[in-house]
């Protein structure tokens, strides 16, 4: 079973993100920080990381660091979610090293569609 971490320091946004992928088969890891993601990934290995861009104290891009720094997660794909959608920020998300960049919101049809493909 294709397990999916997922952060978001937005709890609303979390959970439904979470019962939408468990709801289509998935097995779901949350969230609510940087700090706790890095905890959770000491212990599972997702086969792909959803994570917010702006958190607060350890931001996504701080993840995205520490995931790739990390010989048995940098393989991971990962893929950021933000509000923050205009071409500069998604330039920044991939340059960074996101495989991924999705604009809050987004259409579950079109979500669902990318981590099938993934």
């Amino acid at each position: 079973m294709t397990t999916i971490l997922v952060i978001e320091n937005e709890h609303f946004i979390r959970a439904n993100v979470v019962e939408l992928l468990e709801s289509e088969g998935f097995s779901v890891l949350g969230a609510e920080d940087g700090f706790e993601a890095m905890s959770l990934l000491g212990l599972h290995c997702p086969d792909l990381i959803l994570c917010d861009v702006l958190m607060p104290e350890f931001s996504g891009y701080d993840v995205l660091h520490d995931v790739r720094a990390r010989p048995d997660l940098a393989q991971i794909p990962f893929v950021f979610l933000s509000a923050e959608s205009s071409h500069e920020n998604t330039t920044q998300g991939l340059v960074s090293g996101a495989d991924h960049y999705l604009a809050k919101p987004f259409q579950s049809v079109i979500y669902l569609m990318l981590f099938t493909a993934l």
